[in-house]
């Protein structure tokens, strides 16, 4: 496995207890460097105490895909630390943000969050709110500040790229969405969306920012609309914007696993903060096991149940960002269909508590439609760990750092390891710390290669299913389950789900009369 140079060479599991001045451990940080000669435990036991105080600025961030357990590190750093150092979480979860949206975000525990201070969880209403980067971006920096003025280490953790990249490279200035315009733009690609014709849609921005029309995924129906809007409504292209303070512009392809150049010209929020940032990693195909097990879990767990009392209460929407993310978009959709399926064959199978009958020659529709839609949530949280695969490879500010067990130690002695190693770096100056990263860079563009290789053998990946299995008594009681709360659903007629509005005491209603 490749790691930072500077966590080689002997590295011990205790923090300092006695520091020297900033000058003398400076002069010898830079000696050492010279003579290469320098290991982390040397370092980091003679490196003054950066991390407490409000003057060094110190923000540690912890990237990575779903289900790699960045939360857990985290979690891990913040103990090592103590009692030294106090830690306070900053969630980078564009889902974690709104409240009753629980089982499908994964939300950090009560208990978790008694354990440890966790900011920008539960401040949002999935009903009204429309939460975004820019409103992240703004109460990220707030928490930020708050944290170092009470001496303590600001842990930023989560996955949703763009909240990350606003945070460490600046926030845009693209111009913001407002109604009309987002209106203006809906009456554009409306027509396009009921025809499902995505090549069409796409030509929209072509002619405006063939760039960005390049590089948003096929369906991306949410991001082509936001690019719409920049475009439209300024005359210029999301990149020009990027180079005066935003996320990156990427103009140059490097060699596999290089990743690209950033040629950003202004970092608003890496002038005020010391960001180090690390994206924790692991390989393609035990991180997809763990994601497919992950998305039984949440429905072994009640995320069905879960989304269905939301949308009986009209807390949650098909068409809001609460209802597009991962795992509610597709169990709304499920829930749905089920309704209207049960609506159309009142003889239909529902709430018998019963195993499911078998219809001949192979399962019947509820368990065909529930299968469906596990194989469907699960593809769904694959393909975005491999978006933020994808993101991060480019991002050279984020030392990866490998998350999988091997022959010398298991996942949980990995992942003890590599908290005292970074909690260790945060611990150096930014002089040593630069140093150690610059020394780095070679192993890092190993384990961004690596990742190339492994999306080849992904073309094979199978998913199989380990928790909710076929035929199982616990798959007929997820399907009774989900056919049970699908007739709960009441709408009024069968619609399709835009056209029903929520309104002031909460209930559904029929918008189209």
């Amino acid at each position: 496995m490749y790691s930072l140079c500077c966590f080689v060479n002997g590295i011990g599991s205790r923090l300092i207890t006695h520091f020297v001045s900033t000058q003398s451990i400076s002069n010898l940080i830079l000696k050492r460097i010279r003579l290469a000669t320098v290991t982390m435990t040397q370092a980091y036991e003679n490196a003054p105490s950066l991390i407490s105080t409000k003057q060094s600025r110190i923000v540690l961030v912890i990237a990575g895909p779903t289900a790699v357990g960045k939360s857990a590190m985290a979690l891990q750093i913040a103990q090592i630390l103590e009692p030294n150092v106090k830690s306070e979480i900053i969630v980078a979860d564009s889902v974690q943000v709104y409240r009753n949206l629980d089982i499908g975000s994964n939300k950090p525990t009560q208990f978790e969050q008694e354990q440890l201070p966790h900011h920008l969880v539960n401040i949002a209403d999935p009903k009204t709110d429309d939460f975004n980067a820019g409103r992240f971006y703004d109460r990220a920096l707030n928490a930020i500040d708050q944290v170092l003025e009470r001496n303590h280490l600001p842990i930023v953790v989560g996955g949703t790229m763009m909240y990350i990249a606003w945070l460490v490279h600046g926030k845009t200035t693209a111009p913001t969405s407002t109604a009309d315009l987002r209106e203006t733009v809906r009456l554009q690609l409306e027509p396009f969306m009921k025809e499902n014709d995505w090549i069409s849609a796409l030509n929209l921005l072509k002619t405006l920012d063939p760039d960005r029309a390049a590089q948003i995924n096929r369906n991306d129906w949410n991001r082509l609309s936001r690019s719409l809007e920049i475009a439209s409504s300024s005359g210029s292209t999301l990149a020009e914007f990027s180079k005066h303070g935003a996320v990156p512009s990427r103009v140059r392809k490097r060699s596999a696993g290089e990743g690209d150049r950033d040629v950003s010209h202004s970092y608003q929020s890496s002038d005020i903060y010391d960001y180090r940032c690390f994206f924790a990693n692991a390989k393609r195909e035990p991180l997809s096991r763990r994601i497919d097990l992950r998305c039984e879990q949440m429905i072994e767990s009640g995320l069905l149940e879960e989304v269905g009392k939301l949308l009986q209460s009209g807390q949650l929407r098909e068409d809001s960002s609460a209802g597009r993310a991962i795992g509610y978009r597709q169990s709304i959709s499920y829930l749905i269909e089920r309704h209207r399926s049960q609506c159309e064959d009142p003889s239909a199978r529902i709430d018998t508590g019963k195993t499911p009958v078998q219809a001949r020659g192979g399962p019947s529709a509820d368990v065909q439609a529930f299968r469906a839609f596990v194989d469907e949530f699960s593809s769904a949280s694959r393909q975005y760990a491999r978006a933020q695969l994808k993101w991060f490879r480019r991002e050279m500010i984020f030392q990866w750092v490998s998350m999988d067990g091997d022959e010398e130690m298991d996942v949980e002695t990995r992942l003890r390891s590599n908290a005292e190693r970074i909690a260790r770096l945060i611990g150096l100056d930014r002089e040593a710390y630069d140093a150690c990263v610059s020394n780095a860079r070679q192993d890092q563009l190993k384990l961004r290669a690596e990742t190339y290789s492994e999306a080849k053998s992904m073309k094979k990946y199978l998913s199989q299913r380990q928790l909710i299995l076929p035929k199982s008594n616990l798959e007929a009681k997820c399907v009774a389950d989900a056919e049970r709360i699908a007739r709960s659903l009441s709408f009024t007629t069968r619609k399709p789900f835009h056209d029903f509005e929520t309104n002031d005491e909460g209930t559904i209603s029929d918008k189209s009369q």
